[in-house]
């Protein structure tokens, strides 16, 4: 391990950074950032299969060209089932933003931009964001590498096939290196629809093909086929007894008060609900919080432009956004409010009003 160590460049300069590529730019950063430099990796509040291994992706190849030392930050909960397996068996050391205690040479920001990195309250300035949904960084200063992929995943392999020698490339032997790739296959799978939606690419299909051969195949399949919590399926039958379903083929359904570890559940009855017979698209919600409505939309309808629909969900107050077929928003309650120690009965009269006025707006913007 000393020996593939001493091979590495040093002092901020990659073997093949004076080659000419698409990520020029992002390579450039790291010149002259020393012996002793350190790097923070964040992603959206709450990261998914994608976001996780983009993190892991990105940290391996800054190890592998650089030998700079990255740690991966996140702002919310790691609640989904998946993602937790995937935390669980592939080991990436994420860290709350809380425990960010040290300066950094650079942060860098992967799978979403920074309106939506849920990092309010810390004084976070991204010098990089890499990122394949639609909405772009409006008036962000700092490199931006944006590609038009079904999966951050795949943006990140493609940076690693261009920049990492191929001398130091995944070896199907080295736990990391496996990991690694069986992450990123899993983000590439997940946000892709097992590569079957309209929005992936080639880039996609060779980093899939490409990064097959070095996956761990039992950590694979434990993460893609995941088992749901008993919570979960409790909560989606009660709430699939309320569901509304339009002659246009609009889902909504109402899922109640969702604990801030629970809150992936809406996401995943919205990914269930296209699965119904006759609905192209599903919208999903719930109280996370008791202080916010947050929900989840899922789309087979290529005329409706997710993005737009969820910023409209979102509204003046609360924000939106997404890419092609998939996304979510959030509105906050503001006076109605449902506190923790709030009678039980009285919270459940509170959440049936909120289901009722929420499904009522939702289905005006829907025949807006």
């Amino acid at each position: 391990m000393d020996d593939e160590k001493s091979t590495k460049p040093r002092n901020g300069r990659a073997k093949n950074a004076k080659k000419k590529h698409p990520y020029q730019e992002f390579i450039d950063l790291f010149n002259g950032t020393g012996d002793d430099a350190s790097v923070a990796i964040f992603s959206h509040a709450a990261p998914d299969p994608d976001a996780i291994a983009s993190m892991m992706g990105l940290s391996w190849m800054l190890d592998k060209i650089f030998d700079i030392e990255c740690h991966l930050f996140y702002a919310g909960e790691i609640s989904h089932p998946q993602n937790n397996s995937m935390v669980n068996l592939l080991s990436p050391d994420m860290k709350r933003i809380e425990e960010m205690a040290e300066e950094y040479s650079l942060r860098i920001l992967v799978d979403t931009i920074p309106a939506h990195a849920g990092i309010d309250g810390h004084e976070v300035v991204f010098d990089a964001v890499i990122d394949h949904h639609r909405e772009l960084p409006g008036d962000f200063e700092g490199v931006v590498i944006h590609r038009t992929t079904g999966s951050c995943a795949s943006i990140i392999y493609d940076m690693m096939k261009e920049c990492v020698p191929s001398e130091q490339w995944l070896d199907d032997e080295v736990d990391v290196d496996t990991k690694v790739a069986t992450a990123l296959v899993a983000g590439i799978m997940t946000d892709t629809h097992f590569m079957m939606s309209d929005d992936c690419t080639e880039i996609d299909r060779r980093a899939f093909n490409d990064l097959f051969e070095y996956r761990n195949s039992q950590f694979l399949h434990e993460i893609v086929f995941f088992k749901r919590r008993k919570f979960w399926i409790a909560k989606k039958a009660e709430a699939c007894a309320q569901a509304s379903v339009d002659e246009e083929g609009y889902a909504i359904v109402g899922l109640g008060l969702i604990p801030e570890r629970e809150r992936d559940l809406i996401a995943d009855m919205a990914e269930e609900m296209v699965s119904w017979a006759s609905v192209e698209t599903a919208i999903a919600f719930g109280v996370v919080g008791g202080d916010r409505i947050e929900g989840s939309v899922r789309s087979l309808n290529s005329s409706l432009v997710v993005a737009d629909f969820c910023k409209k969900l979102g509204g003046k107050h609360g924000t939106g956004g997404g890419k092609l077929g998939k996304g979510a928003y959030q509105l906050p309650l503001g006076g109605f409010s449902i506190d923790d120690e709030e009678d039980e009965e009285d919270a459940q009269e509170a959440w049936e009003s909120i289901r009722k006025r929420e499904t009522k707006r939702i289905t005006r913007v829907v025949n807006k």
